[in-house]
Formats: structure tokens, sequence, C-alpha cells
């Protein structure tokens, strides 16, 4: 790697993100131990007061480069960012998370020593929930300068393609900290990235099936078992309300996932995908303050029965098991208020 050679781009979508939340994102960018990269920051159609901090950070922060566009969805502006990016890495962040100190310096050290032509490196992220962001001044400083490096081989690669859809394999996890099927802690060749850039038409999974697609390009794949990311609880986020619009989307992330699950294995992988959605939709429908809105989903239609078959459910475990047992009887949308009053029951006694 040339000295002069500019090392990693952060590519960094927003839209109507707090002032707080984006101090917080840049902070955490501009306390990197090392120097040789620069910020994409990309306006997705924010409203005045977002967009103007952005342009009043820039001035005083020459490595940021802000680029304001109409809005058109996350992936049309991560794929926009990628375009202006002038790093031959680069990595995603989004503005309402942060990033660990030593994340570039990890990855430079990784890049300087190896004498293979990377093209992707996979670090750790590490969910912090609502009651737990108050650590997150220690989470972000934490560093082990003897992580473990390691070349991903064949074998590893077709763990790695599984852990991807349903974050199954815990030799891709490391205490409650895991290699995300999100487009964050890992770092790609741009010129990887050119042959697969996220796809526009899907808003829900789309960073999944960008992850697969990548593998099936077989690149030469390492694995750092180090902390980079930390995802930051989102407890007004919209994914988690019940829309009818959102169902749809989720149809389709399925139904783009489909063909790329070839073996029995991705299949099973599927199908615990499709009962995460399930339940997912349903916890949102039960908790919707809207009496007007329709569970509407179909589970004996395409795509949710693709994986409903004998020979995958019998691979599941037990937990995911129950939830298939129960979806197949049509039971979830009446059991689901029950564990709901449970859960609430428990945290008002101070017994959960």
């Amino acid at each position: 790697m040339r000295d002069n050679q500019l090392l990693l781009s952060v590519v960094i979508p927003v839209y109507n993100n707090t002032q707080h939340e984006l101090t917080r994102c840049f902070n955490s960018i501009l306390n990197q131990t090392v120097d040789n990269y620069e910020v994409i920051v990309v306006d997705d159609g924010s409203c005045h007061t977002c967009a103007s901090f952005l342009d009043t950070f820039s001035l005083t922060n020459s490595k940021f480069k802000i680029f304001h566009q109409q809005n058109s969805g996350v992936s049309t502006a991560r794929n926009n960012g990628v375009k202006f990016c002038q790093g031959k890495y680069i990595t995603f962040v989004d503005a309402d998370d942060v990033i660990t100190s030593h994340f570039f310096s990890d990855v430079y050290s990784i890049l300087s020593r190896s004498i293979l032509s990377i093209d992707i490196i996979y670090g750790y992220v590490l969910y912090l929930s609502k009651d737990e962001i108050r650590t997150l001044p220690s989470k972000m400083s934490a560093n082990n300068p003897l992580f473990k490096v390691e070349t991903l081989d064949d074998t590893k690669l077709d763990e790695l393609y599984i852990h991807m859809i349903d974050l199954s394999k815990s030799y891709f996890r490391q205490d409650s900290s895991y290699v995300s099927r999100g487009p964050v802690a890992k770092v790609v060749k741009k010129s990887l990235f050119m042959q697969v850039p996220f796809q526009k038409d899907i808003s829900q999974g789309e960073d999944t099936l960008w992850n697969l697609q990548l593998l099936l390009k077989k690149p030469l794949c390492v694995y750092a078992h180090s902390l980079w990311y930390l995802y930051v609880e989102n407890y007004n986020s919209a994914s988690k309300k019940y829309n009818d619009e959102k169902v749809i989307e989720f149809e389709k992330f399925l139904r783009a996932l489909w063909p790329l699950t070839e073996s029995d294995e991705s299949k099973v992988s599927f199908l615990r995908k499709t009962i995460e959605g399930i339940w997912q939709w349903t916890r949102a429908y039960c908790t919707s303050s809207d009496s007007h809105k329709n569970l509407n989903i179909n589970t004996e239609k395409e795509p949710w029965n693709l994986a409903f078959k004998w020979k995958y459910t019998i691979h599941l475990d037990l937990k995911n098991m129950v939830k298939f047992l129960l979806i197949q009887l049509r039971l979830e949308k009446i059991i689901f208020p029950f564990i709901i009053k449970y859960k609430h029951f428990y945290k008002r006694t101070g017994r959960g």
C-alpha cells in the first residue's frame, strides 16, 4: 500500500438526524488514531436544520465532504456516496451510531501487514439498548491490541454466507458482539463494491442481499475478532411500528432472497428469517394503536411458505419450532397479546 494512497472512505447517509446524533457519530470518527481517511456524508433530502448543520460542520472539519440529494432512500444515498470516494477501501456508518476509536487503526494494521490483496475485512458490532447507552464511552475506547486476525477459507466462507441470512453461526460471534449482516463494521475494496451496489428497489433486507452477493463474488475475506461498531437503539424507529407497506417490502425481500438460498442449510436459514419476519410484524401489529389496520400476512402463499416444508423445519431449534407451529395453527396473533402482557407484568414487578 502506497504511503500517499488514501486508505479509507467512510460513507454516511443522513436523513433528518438530530444534531446530537450527528455530533456523536462524527466525533467517534474524528477520534480515530490514524489519519488516512475521508468522510463522505450524503444528505438524503433532510430538513433545512439538518442540512445546514452538515454544511456548517464541514467548514471546520476538512475531512468531511457533504453532498445533498433529493430524498431517494438509503441505498441510493450509499451508492451515490461511493461514487465520490477516493479511498481504496470503503466502510459505511449510520448517522445515529458510533464506531470504536481503534477501528481504522485495526484496518490499517491488517492491510499494512498483509501481502495478500484483501477484498473484505469483517469486524464486530455490538447492540446497545436504551439501558446500556450509559456505557457508550467505555465501549468506544475499549481496545484489544492482540485481537485475532484470520483469512477465511472456503468452509468458513460458506458458514459466513449462512450467518448473513440469520446470524446463526456462533463462530462469527464473541459474547454479545457479532459480525453484522448490515453494511457496517466491515471494509470493502471499492472496486468490488462497484460490481455489487445496493439494490435501490428493495427497502428492507437490502443489506443482507448485498452481503450475500458480495460473497458470491468469491472475495478474499479477513475476519478480525475486534469490536468496531456500536449500534445505538433508536426508541422511535419507524421500523418497529406496523405498516402494510413495510410488510409488502419484506415480501419483496424474501422473493429476492430465495434464489440466493441454493443449499438445504441456506433454505433452513431462509425459513428462520421468514419466521422472524412473521413474528416481527405480528408483534408490531399487536402493539399498534391503530385499530383500523389488518395484519396482511398470508402464510399459505408465496413468499411466506417457500420454505414451509418438514425437511427444513426438522432442523429448527426449539424456540423457532414453537413459533413455526403457532404460525401453522394461526395462533400467533392470538397468543402475542398475552406474551406482551406477561413481559410488561414482569417488568413492573421487577422479576424480568
